[in-house]
């Protein structure tokens, strides 16, 4: 078996959360609970068994970690859209607006707006087929709370204006898990 150095365990860690689609960030994917378990032995290899858990059980270390990716910036221009055409600046400047006002960390923006670019690339027929998937597995996880949760998020989406509602619509970002489940955070967040 072979060893794992605190050096492996940070490449191999870093490795698993760089992919924003793969199976540590979405929680509906099949690997995901596999995949969340290893960065943390990874997690454990890299910073000992130490204090890396606290005594109510939670990983200081992911939640020192997490804490920080989630933490939005000061300021608007922070947002990186590198990849990302604008018509104009005016809409660049929208867009960070959003963003910002929405509390989202510049981890968070880059997933969403990555995201973004890829679901306007997919055909109609996969857009329904994502919608009725995200769909299925928002109701599993939510259960009753589906529709309390799905108002919620209406409730972000009309704060952030129409031009934000906009853009998702003509991504196909407002059928995906993965941003809805975001928006519901930042509904949550803002008592919405």
């Amino acid at each position: 078996m072979e060893e794992i150095t605190p050096e492996t365990a940070k490449s191999e860690a870093a490795e698993i959360m760089a992919d924003r689609d793969g199976a540590y960030w979405n929680k509906g994917h099949h690997a995901h609970t596999e995949a969340v378990e290893r960065v943390s032995s990874l997690m454990a290899a890299q910073h000992g068994d130490g204090n890396a858990i606290a005594e109510d059980g939670n990983s200081t270390v992911v939640d020192g970690l997490m804490a920080d990716a989630m933490t939005a910036p000061d300021q608007p221009s922070a947002y990186d859209f590198k990849g990302v055409q604008f018509d104009d600046e005016i809409q660049e400047d929208t867009a960070r607006g959003w963003f910002y006002e929405a509390g989202l960390s510049v981890d968070e923006q880059k997933m969403l707006t990555d995201r973004a670019i890829g679901l306007s690339r997919k055909s109609a027929a996969e857009h329904q087929q994502m919608a009725d998937s995200a769909s299925r597995s928002l109701q599993r996880l939510w259960g009753d709370a589906f529709d309390q949760n799905v108002n919620s998020v209406e409730r972000v989406i009309d704060h952030l204006g129409p031009q934000f509602r906009s853009a998702l619509v003509n991504s196909g970002a407002n059928n995906d898990f993965s941003t809805i489940t975001t928006l519901l955070r930042v509904a949550k967040s803002k008592g919405m």
